[in-house]
């Protein structure tokens, strides 16, 4: 469990970052990005620090001796939030399937891995 979640505070880490240092690079090699509007380096970069936050909180979980579900629960609402969003643009836009597939693989996975952690403990015996 370590291990997922220390992979997902880097890709998370690392998707912040760039959203922050190079708003408009990051606008343009996002496949997909163009089709959500005009950019605006203000709104990317804010995002960008949702993602830095998720990604702290993650890395954060990992750090303690048990993982903190809870900091693991926190990233979950923002990445969470974020991959449901994406998911309902493409059943109300219609995303043709070359998109649907980058953003199924590399929001909505990424963010459902995050969630296993919590599925997981909810199912051991003693854990609320």
């Amino acid at each position: 469990m370590r291990i997922l979640l220390g992979l997902l505070a880097v890709y998370w880490g690392f998707n912040g970052s760039f959203m922050l240092a190079a708003p408009a690079a990051w606008f343009a090699a996002v496949p997909g990005a163009h089709e959500t509007g005009a950019f605006n380096p203000h709104f990317v970069q804010d995002a960008g620090i949702g993602f830095l936050a998720a990604a702290t909180a993650l890395a954060l979980a990992i750090a303690r001796r048990e993982v903190s579900l809870r900091l693991v629960a926190v990233a979950t609402v923002f990445l969470g939030g974020h991959a449901l969003l994406h998911l309902w643009d493409l059943a109300v836009h219609r995303a043709g399937p070359s998109l649907a597939l980058v953003i199924v693989v590399t929001v909505v996975v990424p963010a459902a891995l995050g969630v296993w952690p919590l599925v997981r403990a909810r199912a051991l015996p003693g854990r609320a």
